[in-house]
């Protein structure tokens, strides 16, 4: 596929309604839509149409328009993003083609939980330990962000806690739909001139929909500033959370025609999911403090500290391990601002550490108790980033950006049992990821931009050490270069609004998923592997019917085109070569529509395609596309100090057969995990503001 020539032509015909538009529009009418929504990566806290780089935004909106118990639905109508659930509890997320190394969790993809990092230093995301209602907004940053946020080719994510407004406010909310889902929380809010909290207390359980799929989570958060003088903000960000879920695996096609809501069974001399009590148990406490402080209109700093303690059990079918883990780290970010009217910029510079240790036994599995034990290691993870990044304002309309950042990865593993082996190291090579962009602002609402960043992502722990429990000392880090074009702007008295971007991403050793015959991980590099693609959205906002009955109405289209193949990709003596990429759909299209009444009914309903998805790397095995239907109607009303909102939903209304999370390059084809078929939830929430 030709990106340039493509995307030049979109821009040009762009350009052309822009002008037409801004010949007709009057200057009450020029705040942009786009102009609205403030974006944080990359240190900007600046307009989205003024940013050069590919973010996604999920809003406080955006997650009220489903069931209100898990993030996916919602950030899967961001284009190039897709997010899965194989059983309640159990998330992947996959930006631009990551899935293809994550067999569970996330990884490849950097987490930041209220600018504190979230990502463990061994390279994995415990993001199913977050209630809903811990998240009150989220950006995703698609592609290598290495220049500011470290080691990831896939992207990045910035997780935000809902924050109060003016006085307190109590909320109950309860909800509760098929399959035995439930969910109660209550949240205390508050936000005065000094201080700005909220506590949040979640409890979430559901039966599922497969057998073996029951889930139950209990979640405990507080998150606080406090703004000590007109210089100083100090801020706390803390959690617990128990975790408790299920995992069935993964199905066959003809166990999944037989019969898609039973779990794994057994097969040879492996016993089945239920037999074995597969299953993960997850407590972690998680604590971060953050001090952001202004020496003078031009000086600021933000430095924050975190530490973790988390026991993990992780109960598969091949065997039993426990895991004791303990994580630290701390990013300090200090800011320099000059300049006046035309020129004008700001530089950022500073260092993020982060120091992991985990002991680790595996046993082996005798129908979900511990048996004899197989080994007992000792894992230690090291990651130091040092960055720093310019951006100026140029006259015309010109924004410029240039980071840099210097990386360093290395594990330590001992092994105490069987035998006492000494400590084996891996130490990668220390790397810098450059990136530059530039973006050009076409009046008030059109802007172009263009970007080249650098992407490196070493191996996690649990890739250098997996669940076969070998230490892997040739597996070598992922590097890329990624070339990005994009426009971005608002049409027709901000009537139409629109985001797209093309991409070229060239990855080298990318490590893909493997699995023994006993349903064992591990992990290999593929050669390198061409990721090209288009990832659009475009908003019908009509202002027409401003004053009546539907004052708020809005229908968008979120577009993803996937063009990705490996390259050199040989795997004994079968060449992979042009294959398409294992676990991405080259299609995948989600609408929506979003009705809002003066009297408080509100209606919301999405549409999403996914083509089909390659299972394996030899293209054999194809999961079929799908289509699913959700809609979410409600009333919502305010009557003096309570607000109440009642709502009810149906998900896959259309009652598609298809797998939200598939078992990639799987051993005996057991490739697919069911997704719940039709199902109904309904909810209240009841707030009063003291």
């Amino acid at each position: 596929m030709k990106i340039k020539p493509i995307l030049f032509t979109v821009i040009s015909l762009l350009c052309f309604l822009q002008s037409r538009s801004q010949t007709t529009t009057p200057d009450s009418t020029k705040s942009a839509l786009l102009n609205e929504v403030t974006v944080t990566g990359y240190q900007n806290n600046r307009p989205l149409m003024e940013i050069p780089a590919s973010i996604g935004v999920v809003q406080a909106t955006d997650l009220q328009r489903f069931s209100n118990t898990s993030l996916v639905p919602a950030v899967n109508t961001l284009p190039g993003v897709r997010m899965e659930e194989r059983s309640p509890g159990s998330y992947r997320l996959s930006v631009r083609g990551s899935l293809v190394r994550s067999p569970f969790g996330i990884r490849n993809v950097k987490t930041y939980w209220n600018d504190i990092p979230f990502t463990d230093a061994g390279g994995n995301t415990y993001l199913n330990l977050l209630d809903f209602n811990a998240v009150g907004r989220m950006e995703i940053i698609k592609g290598p962000g290495g220049s500011l946020y470290g080691a990831g080719t896939g992207g990045t994510i910035l997780l935000e806690s809902p924050r109060a407004g003016p006085g307190t406010e109590v909320s109950i909310n309860s909800l509760s739909g098929s399959y035995g889902l439930f969910g109660v929380n209550g949240m205390l809010q508050t936000g005065t001139e000094k201080m700005n909290a909220t506590a949040l207390y979640a409890h979430q359980e559901s039966a599922g929909y497969r057998r073996h799929t029951q889930m139950r989570r209990d979640f405990a958060g507080l998150n606080a500033k406090f703004f000590s003088s007109e210089s100083r903000t100090l801020a706390v960000s803390a959690f617990y959370s128990d975790l408790a879920y299920q995992t069935p695996g993964a199905l066959t096609q003809a166990q999944l025609e037989a019969d898609l809501r039973q779990a794994r069974p057994a097969a040879g001399p492996n016993r089945g999911a239920e037999e074995q009590q597969a299953a993960v148990f997850n407590e972690t406490f998680n604590l971060g403090i953050s001090q952001e402080y202004e020496f003078s209109s031009r000086w600021t700093n933000k430095t924050s500290l975190y530490g973790t303690l988390t026991q993990f059990t992780g109960v598969a079918i091949r065997n039993y391990e426990r895991r004791g883990e303990q994580g630290f780290g701390g990013r300090t970010a200090t800011t320099y601002r000059f300049g006046e009217d035309a020129w004008k910029g700001k530089i950022t510079f500073g260092g993020e550490f982060q120091r992991g240790a985990a002991a680790i036994q595996t046993y082996g599995n005798r129908r979900g108790n511990p048996d004899t034990l197989q080994f007992n290691d000792e894992v230690w993870a090291f990651q130091k980033i040092l960055f720093s990044q310019a951006e100026l304002d140029l006259p015309h309309g010109f924004y410029l950006t240039v980071g840099l950042s210097y990386n360093q990865t290395s594990y330590r593993l001992s092994r105490f049992y069987p035998k006492n082996t000494g400590r084996q190291e891996r130490d990668f090579a220390a790397v810098w990821l450059p990136r530059v962009a530039l973006l050009k602002k076409i009046g008030d609402r059109l802007s172009v931009f263009g970007s080249l960043s650098y992407g490196y992502s070493p191996p996690t722990a649990d890739e250098i050490r997996p669940s076969t429990a070998d230490f892997n000392t040739t597996l070598k880090p992922e590097r890329g270069v990624n070339y990005e074009i994009g426009a971005r702007g608002n049409l027709l008295r901000n009537v139409v609004s629109f985001d797209v971007t093309a991409f070229s991403f060239g990855l080298r050793e990318t490590i893909v998923s493997r699995r023994t015959a006993d349903g064992a991980d591990f992990f290999t590099n593929s050669g390198s592997t061409a990721q090209r693609g288009v990832e659009s959205r475009i908003t019908f906002q009509p202002n027409v019917l401003s004053g009546v009955f539907w004052p708020d109405t809005k229908l968008w289209l979120s577009y993803t085109y996937n063009d990705f193949t490996f390259r050199d990709y040989v795997q004994n003596t079968t060449d992979f070569s042009g294959n398409w990429l294992t676990g991405v759909a080259p299609h995948v299209a989600v609408a929506g529509l979003d009705l809002n009444t003066r009297i408080g009914a509100y209606a919301n309903f999405t549409y999403n395609f996914t083509d089909r998805i390659p299972l394996n790397d030899a293209n054999t095995a194809f999961a079929p596309g799908y289509r699913l239907l959700a809609a979410r109607i409600g009333f919502k009303k305010d009557i003096k100090k309570t607000g109440f909102n009642i709502f009810g939903g149906i998900d896959n209304a259309l009652d598609e057969t298809y797998s939200l999370g598939n078992d990639l390059n799987a051993i005996g084809n057991r490739f697919f995990n069911p997704a719940p078929g039709r199902n109904f939830y309904g909810g209240l929430s009841v707030k009063y503001r003291i």
